[in-house]
C-alpha cells in the first residue's frame, strides 16, 4: 500500500509540473504577441530554434 502512495504523489507531482510548464509557456507567446505581434513571435521562435539547428549542422558533418 505504502508503494501505491508513492507513485501517486510521484504523478501528481510530474502532472503539476507539466501543467505548470504549459502555463508558462501560454504566458511567455501571450506576452510576446502582446509587445511584438506576430513578427516578435517568429523572432523569438527563430531565436529558440538556434542553438538546436546548429546541433543538427554538427551530426550532418559527423
Amino acid at each position: 500500500m505504502k508503494n501505491v502512495t508513492i507513485v501517486f504523489w510521484i504523478s501528481i507531482t510530474i502532472f503539476l509540473a507539466l501543467v505548470a510548464w504549459g502555463l508558462i509557456q501560454c504566458a511567455v507567446a501571450a506576452i510576446v504577441i502582446y509587445s511584438g505581434g506576430t513578427q516578435g513571435l517568429q523572432n523569438s521562435l527563430i531565436i529558440a530554434a538556434l542553438p538546436f539547428s546548429v546541433l543538427v549542422l554538427l551530426m550532418e558533418v559527423t
